[in-house]
């Protein structure tokens, strides 16, 4: 039987989910309410009564079902299998690193520049996109989530040997470039083929126009790793329905990139793979 739980002034779905041990999806999927007649997501009224899982990351509920038992501080997340992760890192990157990691990286980047307007859209994408991190380091992939990504920092991301995914949430250009938090602009023709990871499986750039060059990112790119893109513009509402880890399947809404049959937890699934 799952917990009641009465919100309370200032709370949010991210800091219920972690106080209970539970994901933003789960809380979605046992709440429809939440999501329901068009409403959004981060709006919680005080008093509401919401229904909490009394087991995490159910794998009816969530694909990103994890395989390992983590500490988050002085909490313990119970799962399947006993394993921990440690949290290292400083300011906006903080870097997850399981015990016994399964030897490969994923990068989650988001690109806004320092504005308050920026700030307040990242702030929209953040709890979605933490709940993947979090269920991709209990897989035992090491994490690295940045949430002002720089262009030295993509580029790095892209060499890295051990790198496997990259997801990069921001603003582009129309012409399928797209801009990093230091201001500078990242193109195709930054990655050095004779440099960049053979071992890489995906890059999303959750940007306007970055679909406008996907034959360049891709021809950029290992021949095994999938590009995704959007050909002209998306909005925080695709994003988050993109990143949740709340439905099975395809998004409820379809969004505009190059594959629209595809989720973010399709792509790491497919890193996943040996």
């Amino acid at each position: 039987m799952e917990e009641l739980y009465t919100t309370q002034k200032g709370d949010t779905l991210f800091a219920i989910a972690q106080n209970h041990n539970v994901t933003i999806g789960e809380l979605v999927n046992i709440n429809p309410k939440l999501t329901t007649n068009g409403r959004n997501i981060d709006l919680i009224y005080s008093g509401e009564i919401i229904k909490i899982p009394n087991s995490i990351f159910s794998p009816t509920l969530n694909p990103l079902e994890p395989k390992i038992n983590c500490n988050i501080g002085s909490k313990t997340i119970k799962a399947k299998k006993k394993l921990k992760f440690s949290v290292e890192g400083k300011g906006e990157q903080k870097i997850y690193k399981p015990k016994n990691p399964n030897g490969k990286t994923l990068y989650f980047y988001f690109g806004y520049t320092g504005s308050e307007e920026d700030k307040k859209m990242r702030k929209k994408e953040e709890d979605n996109l933490e709940d993947i991190v979090l269920a991709s380091a209990y897989r035992g992939f090491k994490v690295v989530y940045d949430k002002a990504g720089t262009k030295k920092e993509f580029l790095e991301a892209i060499n890295d040997s051990d790198s496997y995914g990259i997801y990069w949430s921001g603003h582009g250009y129309m012409n399928g470039d797209i801009q990093s938090t230091d201001g500078k602009v990242i193109s195709p023709s930054d990655i050095d083929k004779t440099k960049r990871s053979s071992n890489l499986k995906f890059l999303i750039l959750a940007a306007c126009g970055s679909g406008k060059a996907a034959s360049k990112w891709k021809k950029a790119l290992p021949n095994s790793a999938l590009f995704e893109g959007w050909k002209n513009t998306t909005n925080i509402s695709e994003t988050n329905d993109f990143t949740s880890t709340a439905f099975i399947g395809d998004s409820l809404i379809s969004h505009k990139g190059m594959t629209p049959d595809k989720e973010l937890i399709d792509y790491i699934n497919y890193a996943d793979k040996k």
